[in-house]
Protein backbone atom coordinates (compact mmCIF):
# COMPACT_ATOMS: atom_id res chain seq x y z
CA UNK A 1 0.00 0.00 0.00
CA UNK A 2 1.47 3.39 -0.97
CA UNK A 3 2.39 5.76 1.82
CA UNK A 4 0.55 9.05 2.00
CA UNK A 5 2.26 12.30 2.76
CA UNK A 6 1.54 13.67 6.18
CA UNK A 7 1.30 17.35 6.87
CA UNK A 8 3.96 18.80 9.08
CA UNK A 9 2.64 19.32 12.56
CA UNK A 10 4.19 22.77 12.85
CA UNK A 11 1.76 25.42 14.04
CA UNK A 12 2.17 29.02 12.92
CA UNK A 13 2.02 31.39 15.84
CA UNK A 14 0.97 35.01 15.46
CA UNK A 15 1.76 37.56 18.15
CA UNK A 16 -0.86 39.77 19.77
CA UNK A 17 0.98 42.89 18.55
CA UNK A 18 0.86 41.66 14.93
CA UNK A 19 -2.89 40.98 15.21
CA UNK A 20 -3.59 44.44 16.59
CA UNK A 21 -1.53 46.14 13.88
CA UNK A 22 -3.23 44.12 11.14
CA UNK A 23 -6.67 44.96 12.57
CA UNK A 24 -5.86 48.66 12.66
CA UNK A 25 -4.55 48.59 9.09
CA UNK A 26 -7.70 46.77 7.83
CA UNK A 27 -9.98 49.28 9.57
CA UNK A 28 -8.12 52.19 7.94
CA UNK A 29 -8.72 50.89 4.42
CA UNK A 30 -10.89 53.26 2.33
CA UNK A 31 -14.13 52.05 0.73
CA UNK A 32 -13.50 50.47 -2.63
CA UNK A 33 -16.06 51.49 -5.28
CA UNK A 34 -17.96 48.73 -7.01
CA UNK A 35 -17.17 48.56 -10.69
CA UNK A 36 -19.33 45.70 -11.96
CA UNK A 37 -22.81 44.40 -11.20
CA UNK A 38 -24.77 41.25 -11.92
CA UNK A 39 -27.63 41.41 -14.45
CA UNK A 40 -30.18 41.30 -11.61
CA UNK A 41 -28.47 44.22 -9.89
CA UNK A 42 -28.23 46.16 -13.16
CA UNK A 43 -31.95 45.71 -13.85
CA UNK A 44 -32.77 46.76 -10.27
CA UNK A 45 -30.65 49.90 -10.70
CA UNK A 46 -32.26 50.69 -14.08
CA UNK A 47 -35.76 49.68 -12.95
CA UNK A 48 -37.28 53.18 -13.13
CA UNK A 49 -35.76 53.92 -16.52
CA UNK A 50 -36.89 50.57 -17.97
CA UNK A 51 -40.41 51.04 -16.59
CA UNK A 52 -40.58 54.55 -18.06
CA UNK A 53 -39.52 53.22 -21.47
CA UNK A 54 -42.19 50.50 -21.27
CA UNK A 55 -44.81 53.10 -20.33
CA UNK A 56 -43.77 55.18 -23.37
CA UNK A 57 -44.59 52.23 -25.64
CA UNK A 58 -41.26 50.47 -26.07
CA UNK A 59 -41.27 46.66 -26.01
CA UNK A 60 -39.00 44.40 -24.00
CA UNK A 61 -37.27 43.34 -27.22
CA UNK A 62 -36.51 46.95 -28.13
CA UNK A 63 -35.13 47.63 -24.65
CA UNK A 64 -33.01 44.46 -24.87
CA UNK A 65 -31.52 45.69 -28.16
CA UNK A 66 -30.76 49.08 -26.62
CA UNK A 67 -29.08 47.43 -23.60
CA UNK A 68 -27.09 45.13 -25.92
CA UNK A 69 -25.73 48.25 -27.64
CA UNK A 70 -24.36 49.30 -24.23
CA UNK A 71 -22.72 45.87 -23.60
CA UNK A 72 -25.51 44.63 -21.31
CA UNK A 73 -26.46 41.25 -22.75
CA UNK A 74 -29.84 40.00 -21.50
CA UNK A 75 -32.84 38.22 -23.01
CA UNK A 76 -36.35 39.68 -23.00
CA UNK A 77 -37.65 36.92 -20.72
CA UNK A 78 -34.82 37.48 -18.21
CA UNK A 79 -35.43 41.21 -18.31
CA UNK A 80 -39.13 40.65 -17.52
CA UNK A 81 -38.31 38.28 -14.68
CA UNK A 82 -35.61 40.48 -13.15
CA UNK A 83 -37.79 43.58 -13.47
CA UNK A 84 -40.70 41.82 -11.73
CA UNK A 85 -38.36 40.73 -8.93
CA UNK A 86 -36.99 44.26 -8.53
CA UNK A 87 -40.53 45.66 -8.39
CA UNK A 88 -41.56 43.11 -5.75
CA UNK A 89 -38.52 43.87 -3.62
CA UNK A 90 -39.12 47.60 -3.96
CA UNK A 91 -42.79 47.25 -3.01
CA UNK A 92 -41.97 45.01 -0.06
CA UNK A 93 -39.88 47.78 1.49
CA UNK A 94 -42.64 50.40 1.22
CA UNK A 95 -45.75 48.24 1.70
CA UNK A 96 -47.50 47.96 5.06
CA UNK A 97 -47.56 44.44 6.51
CA UNK A 98 -50.85 42.57 6.15
CA UNK A 99 -53.04 41.94 9.15
CA UNK A 100 -53.16 38.27 10.11
CA UNK A 101 -56.41 36.70 9.03
CA UNK A 102 -57.17 35.36 12.52
CA UNK A 103 -57.36 38.90 13.95
CA UNK A 104 -59.94 39.98 11.40
CA UNK A 105 -62.09 36.94 12.18
CA UNK A 106 -61.79 37.47 15.92
CA UNK A 107 -63.64 40.77 15.60
CA UNK A 108 -66.66 39.18 13.92
CA UNK A 109 -66.65 35.91 15.89
CA UNK A 110 -66.15 36.00 19.69
CA UNK A 111 -63.50 33.59 21.00
CA UNK A 112 -65.81 32.13 23.65
CA UNK A 113 -68.27 30.72 21.11
CA UNK A 114 -65.86 29.56 18.40
CA UNK A 115 -62.39 28.40 19.41
CA UNK A 116 -60.14 28.82 16.40
CA UNK A 117 -56.84 27.09 15.73
CA UNK A 118 -53.83 29.41 15.77
CA UNK A 119 -51.88 27.63 13.07
CA UNK A 120 -52.49 25.68 9.90
CA UNK A 121 -51.07 22.57 11.57
CA UNK A 122 -53.61 22.76 14.38
CA UNK A 123 -56.49 23.22 11.93
CA UNK A 124 -55.23 20.26 9.93
CA UNK A 125 -55.07 18.16 13.09
CA UNK A 126 -58.64 19.16 13.98
CA UNK A 127 -59.83 18.07 10.53
CA UNK A 128 -58.01 14.77 10.92
CA UNK A 129 -59.70 14.15 14.28
CA UNK A 130 -63.11 14.74 12.69
CA UNK A 131 -62.32 12.23 9.94
CA UNK A 132 -61.46 9.45 12.37
CA UNK A 133 -63.84 7.10 14.15
CA UNK A 134 -63.59 5.13 17.38
CA UNK A 135 -63.70 1.35 17.50
CA UNK A 136 -63.62 0.52 21.23
CA UNK A 137 -65.62 1.54 24.26
CA UNK A 138 -65.57 5.17 25.38
CA UNK A 139 -63.07 4.37 28.14
CA UNK A 140 -60.53 2.97 25.65
CA UNK A 141 -61.44 5.04 22.60
CA UNK A 142 -58.73 5.00 19.96
CA UNK A 143 -59.11 7.05 16.79
CA UNK A 144 -58.90 4.91 13.68
CA UNK A 145 -59.17 6.20 10.13
CA UNK A 146 -62.26 5.18 8.16
CA UNK A 147 -60.27 3.00 5.77
CA UNK A 148 -58.88 0.97 8.69
CA UNK A 149 -62.33 0.63 10.25
CA UNK A 150 -63.60 -0.83 6.97
CA UNK A 151 -60.97 -3.58 7.11
CA UNK A 152 -62.90 -5.32 9.92
CA UNK A 153 -65.98 -5.64 7.69
CA UNK A 154 -66.35 -8.38 5.13
CA UNK A 155 -64.07 -7.56 2.22
CA UNK A 156 -65.71 -6.93 -1.12
CA UNK A 157 -64.47 -8.65 -4.24
CA UNK A 158 -62.41 -5.60 -5.17
CA UNK A 159 -60.40 -5.74 -1.92
CA UNK A 160 -59.82 -9.49 -1.72
CA UNK A 161 -56.65 -11.08 -3.01
CA UNK A 162 -56.42 -13.78 -5.71
CA UNK A 163 -57.25 -16.58 -3.30
CA UNK A 164 -60.16 -14.78 -1.62
CA UNK A 165 -58.14 -13.69 1.42
CA UNK A 166 -58.14 -10.18 2.83
CA UNK A 167 -54.83 -8.53 1.77
CA UNK A 168 -54.50 -6.65 5.08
Amino acid sequence: MPKTKQRPSAVTIVSKDALEQAGIRLQELPDKPKESWSLREAVAILQEDITDALNRGYTYDEIVKLLAGKNISITASSLKRYLATARREGNAKTRKPRKPRNQALAVTQPMATTPSAATFGERSAQRQVRKTTTTRSAAKATPVSKSRAAVGKKASSSTTGKRGRNPA
